[in-house]
């Protein structure tokens, strides 16, 4: 294993090459989120049966990873700046692999959503740590690239995992999607034992009263910053779209029109390519046009998207009124991200994990509880999710015109 993989913040930047290498490096890190969402997604039918609940008891199984996920950023990304990444991207993946365990030997909706919160909270700490060194290392060009590469990377999980996750529901039932979680989780921990090393040349151990206060100071300055709260925004409005998508596309999908697990995989892998091969088109263009019209131009392909899964439901009784429209969708979502999870970082160098963090916990939870919108009562419909696209939209819109002189 090369030893220049990841370097120390104090060292010379980076060549291309060690640019290239460290993206496929931690592209494996960033993956633990999608493939806890994604790969179980056509068992959830059947979930429900199996431990005895409702439709929207096992959503809980979903929206509660998502918050987890969201509020353990703000501790995560602090303490990895204070005690060091290395030491809590392992711990993280620990826990990942743990909750994956419990998941998979579970009998019951209660031990299944303890597992679910662990699995949350470690690949929480898997991307804001793995974004974090990549923060530490890189700057301008070479970070946004890395940024862009690896939010295009986890589309990786919803194209492959929904596909697996098909094929181990038929043949082994909906615990089989946790077990090859927990070996998942497994394989990461030796990963990084073996490959990471420590980035980040700040960590030190402090007083209680004094890391309490290096711990909450970083927030109050980010969330003053209005050019940060706009790329925050940003990813809100993103995650909403993906969150909705990812709750009603079970029930559109299987429920109302009789998919398959196979064919509803496949609809959603296709989503999914859609979004890597746009982060792959946006890469470079990103740079050019810069932050502030890149989200631009991803949300007014979300208000594109929300009309026209609008107009499609008002003549169409089909599978793709929610299909194609989500389209446009994937694409505003992979251009979005990789521009506001580098402009939201891009300032605070030195808080990168806070940054990060701060990031994270707003874009799901703000986008977990939008998103959930989009699967209110028992009308299956699509109109909930486009309306919450045309909205925010309209509101990211609205704030990259009225503070564009605070926006990179």
């Amino acid at each position: 294993m090369r030893d220049d993989i990841i370097v120390t913040a104090t060292q010379q930047k980076p060549q291309p090459s060690s640019v290239i290498w460290t993206i496929f490096l931690m592209i494996p890190f960033v993956l633990p989120l999608g493939m806890g969402l994604d790969l179980y997604l056509p068992s959830i039918p059947s979930m429900t049966s199996a431990l005895s609940t409702d439709s929207v008891k096992i959503q809980l199984t979903m929206s509660l990873f998502l918050y987890c996920y969201g509020l353990g950023q703000l501790f995560i990304g602090p303490v990895s700046d204070n005690f060091g990444r290395r030491r809590i991207i392992l711990i993280s993946l620990g826990l990942f692999a743990l909750g994956s365990i419990i998941c998979f030997s579970s009998d019951s909706l209660i031990i299944l959503l303890i597992g679910r919160m662990l699995q949350a909270f470690g690949a929480c700490g898997s991307q804001v740590v793995a974004f974090a060194m990549i923060r530490d290392q890189y700057d301008g060009k070479d970070a946004t690239m890395i940024y862009t590469a690896l939010k295009g990377a986890t589309a990786i999980a919803p194209i492959g995992a929904p596909i697996l996750g098909a094929f181990l529901q038929i043949h082994y039932g909906w615990q089989a999607s946790f077990a090859v979680l927990s070996l998942y989780g497994g394989l990461l921990l030796c990963l990084a034992i073996l490959s990471l090393k420590e980035t980040h040349s700040y960590p030190t151990k402090q007083a209680p009263t004094r890391f309490i206060k290096r711990y909450l100071s970083p927030y109050k300055k980010i969330l003053s910053h209005r050019g940060t709260l706009y790329f925050c925004g940003c990813g809100i409005a993103t995650q909403a779209g993906m969150f909705g998508y990812f709750s009603l596309s079970p029930r559109y999908f299987i429920t109302l029109f009789g998919l398959s697990e196979s064919q509803f995989a496949m609809l959603f892998s296709i989503n999914a390519v859609a979004f890597l091969l746009t982060s792959a088109f946006m890469g470079k263009w990103i740079y050019r046009l810069g932050f502030r019209k890149t989200t631009l131009i991803g949300a007014c392909l979300l208000m594109v998207s929300g009309t026209l899964m609008v107009l499609a439901h008002h003549f169409y009784q089909h599978p793709f009124v929610l299909f194609l429209p989500n389209l446009v969708a994937s694409s505003s979502a992979a251009i979005m991200l990789g521009a506001s999870a580098s402009g939201a970082m891009l300032p605070f160098k030195e808080n990168a994990g806070a940054a990060a963090a701060m990031f994270g916990c707003l874009e799901f939870i703000g986008g977990g509880l939008i998103g959930s919108m989009a699967i209110l009562g028992e009308n299956i419909t699509v109109l909930p999710l486009a309306a919450s696209l045309i909205i925010l939209g309209m509101l990211v819109s609205l704030m990259n015109v009225l503070w564009r002189e605070h926006i990179t």
